[in-house]
């Protein structure tokens, strides 16, 4: 059972208009780090709020919380606290694929059972990370409620004061103050101004059959936010909510290096996903017997396990025995310029030796998207041991713990880079024409996108070594550090591969920089070779070569709106 702070303590801390401290109304939970705070209570209507401080300081003042249904009455007020079960997790898990080998979970948890006047019960799951909480409702089944289908959910946002916000216009992220805005689009990125700075990132996390949701801002009211359902959810007998995030961070940079919504979605079963690896991938560009001949030799030298042919060159049977006679993997295309058409074209899709596939959704489909559209490309890519990557806003690369076997392709918005590229946007798919692209930006966006399925070009030419650097891009990474962040300014992320000591780095800004960068990050009493692609203008120029060490500090020439890649080749002590 939690163990209450003083109950004037809690009363001051968040400015509860009435403090009840003999009746078990009133839950507190702390950051394992003490950080953050977090507190919740029903009041003597029976309504839900929370309130958040970070730092001692308010960040979230009273909010409400709540669910409304269609055809029950008064289900958003008259609950009573029933249960409290509190629990604390730590652990060291392994992504299939990712920025990191280990990643560090560390939380702790309350799951609260309320009671309504009528009988029903609502559970409201909460989870308090040192850098953020998630809050996710859940309707059990229960003889009370036949049907539930929700109306409006009733989560707030009370900001504590205004913030400067940064809002998708177009392919661009402008700055408002939230005071002058009405409807958000998630993610909200908001920044507190002053001495006491910081960052609330809100989010979601968890792809569960609930409808789209927006912030509206409350009429009347500057900086409170309520969530808006795009339409009422299907009826069904139970309800679970997706994860509602507020990530607490003191700067950029410790803002992208939280793992927080990535730690919130569901951890698969043991070797559930033993089949998902990552790959580099050569694309088929014509179609003749001869052809094939040449990218299946092509793979070979470059050292590259699978060949996309496009679904447009019609790939057949004695395709696929020439790609197992070689070792050689399959990956294919898919267009879906009609939403009622993607389970047949799945369904009459020839899967023999198929082991990656590429879904776009045409744009006048993607408003149209719900759940059950990419639950169906979920449960058939998992029936059929197929990874798929899909360009659809609803998948984030967050997902990656619960769904490995699906990649987001571009434009993600809830992956964090999108927030600092502001419109350079960190694609997969990043080598249709290297002639429309400099060199260094290519590069660098390569390293930061971090893609687990690459496409790469021959690179056996000797005109090409200004691209050599993606001949030895992995797949895959030990480990990944944000090491600069500045907001519409700059980005700087370090990553180390997972089969060796070598490091890469990515640096895009959108002005021009000459960043000295310490590299403090390295192994001491090492050496490695620094392969600067900063400089490069074509695909025949050489990088730069430098010793370094980890007490060297680096400088990274980065022109207007562009990028800079270094490769870190371990040379040993």
């Amino acid at each position: 059972m939690l163990r209450f702070r003083n109950a004037t303590i809690l009363c001051l801390a968040i400015l509860w208009s009435a403090c009840e401290s003999r009746k078990p109304n009133a839950v507190f939970m702390e950051s394992p780090d003490r950080n953050i705070q977090f507190y919740f209570k029903t009041t003597k209507t029976g309504e839900l709020y929370y309130a958040i401080r970070y730092h001692k300081q308010a960040v979230l003042n009273t909010s409400r919380l709540g669910l409304s249904l269609v055809d029950i009455p008064d289900f958003d007020k008259h609950w009573t606290l029933e249960s409290m079960n509190e629990s604390a997790h730590g652990q060291m898990w392994s992504p299939k694929w990712g920025a990191k080998e280990y990643i560090k979970e560390y939380y702790k948890q309350q799951l609260i059972t309320l009671k309504h006047i009528n009988g029903y019960r609502l559970q409201l799951k909460v989870r308090v990370y040192n850098d953020g909480i998630g809050l996710a409702y859940s309707i059990p089944k229960q003889t009370e409620l036949d049907s539930i289908r929700l109306h409006k959910e009733l989560t707030e946002f009370h900001f504590a004061k205004d913030r400067l916000a940064w809002v998708k216009q177009g392919n661009r992220f402008q700055t408002q103050q939230l005071r002058t805005l009405s409807q958000i689009k998630l993610p909200l990125l908001a920044m507190s101004e002053g001495k006491e700075s910081n960052l609330i990132r809100l989010s979601s996390a968890g792809l569960s059959d609930y409808p789209k949701t927006t912030l509206q801002r409350t009429t009347g009211r500057e900086n409170i936010f309520t969530l808006n359902l795009d339409a009422p959810s299907h009826p069904t007998t139970t309800l679970h909510s997706p994860w509602r995030v507020i990530q607490i961070a003191p700067n950029s940079t410790a803002l992208y290096n939280s793992q927080l919504v990535l730690n919130l979605n569901k951890e698969p079963q043991v070797n559930e996903y033993k089949w998902v690896t990552t790959t580099k991938y050569l694309t088929l560009r014509e179609r003749s017997s001869k052809s094939l001949d040449h990218y299946i030799q092509l793979a070979k030298d470059n050292r590259i396990s699978t060949l996309h042919i496009p679904q447009s060159l019609a790939f057949k049977n004695n395709d696929f025995d020439k790609l197992q006679k070689n070792n050689l993997k399959l990956m294919s295309s898919l267009y879906i310029d009609h939403l009622n058409t993607l389970s047949t074209k799945l369904n009459t899709l020839n899967t023999k030796h198929l082991s990656y596939l590429d879904i776009s959704f045409a744009k006048s489909t993607q408003h149209q998207i719900e759940y059950s559209t990419l639950n169906t490309i979920i449960r058939w890519a998992k029936q059929h041991q197929i990874m798929v990557r899909i360009n659809n806003d609803l998948l984030t690369s967050d997902l990656s713990r619960a769904l490995p076997h699906i990649v987001p392709k571009t434009k993600i918005e809830s992956n964090i880079y999108y927030d600092f590229l502001n419109g350079i946007h960190a694609q997969t798919n990043l080598l249709s024409s290297t002639d429309s692209i400099l060199i260094p930006e290519l590069l660098a966006r390569a390293i930061i996108s971090g893609s687990p399925i690459q496409e790469t070009i021959d690179l056996t030419s000797q005109h090409l070594d200004g691209l050599d650097l993606l001949r030895t891009l992995p797949t895959n990474w030990k480990e990944t550090q944000v090491l600069d962040a500045e907001i519409n300014q700059k980005l700087i992320v370090a990553r180390k591969e997972k089969d060796s000591y070598d490091w890469y780095i990515g640096a895009v800004s959108n002005g021009s920089h000459s960043l000295q960068q310490p590299l403090k990050f390295l192994s001491p009493g090492y050496k490695y070779e620094a392969q600067i692609y900063c400089e490069v203008k074509d695909t025949r120029t050489p990088p730069k070569k430098i010793g370094v060490e980890s007490n060297s500090v680096l400088t990274l020439n980065i022109s207007k709106n562009k990028g800079c890649a270094v490769r870190l080749k371990f040379l040993g002590s």
